[in-house]
């Protein structure tokens, strides 16, 4: 039987210690593969965290930002109503601000 296969062909014989080290080096490899991939993911959630965080502070911004605008058109118009009636109240805004008489301003 060992006559029919051609002299120069054998099988591949790998020692034991070959193959441990051959295990080794794979399984070291993809281990680094994987904790770069979990750094990699851990960037990018900070990152997206970080992008949503500033989204909703420009939000938060956007609308302090109307209320003073709103506070202030109310306080306009009170001042002028008040200046054209000439009447002596107090203004409350909904912040809280009170406004007592203002003297008319001269054109």
């Amino acid at each position: 039987m060992t006559d029919s296969m051609p002299a120069g062909r054998r099988w591949f014989q790998v020692s034991l210690r070959s193959l441990f080290l051959l295990t080794l080096v794979a399984a070291a490899y993809f281990a680094g593969y994987r904790e770069a991939t979990r750094k990699a993911e851990q960037a990018h959630k900070a990152e997206l965290q970080a992008r949503e965080e500033a989204e909703t502070a420009m939000r938060v911004a956007q609308q302090a930002d109307l209320l003073v605008a709103t506070r202030a058109r109310a306080l306009k118009q009170y001042v002028q109503v008040f200046t054209a009636r000439g009447g002596s109240a107090t203004y409350t805004d909904p912040g809280g601000a009170t406004v007592e008489r203002v003297e008319p301003l001269e054109k």
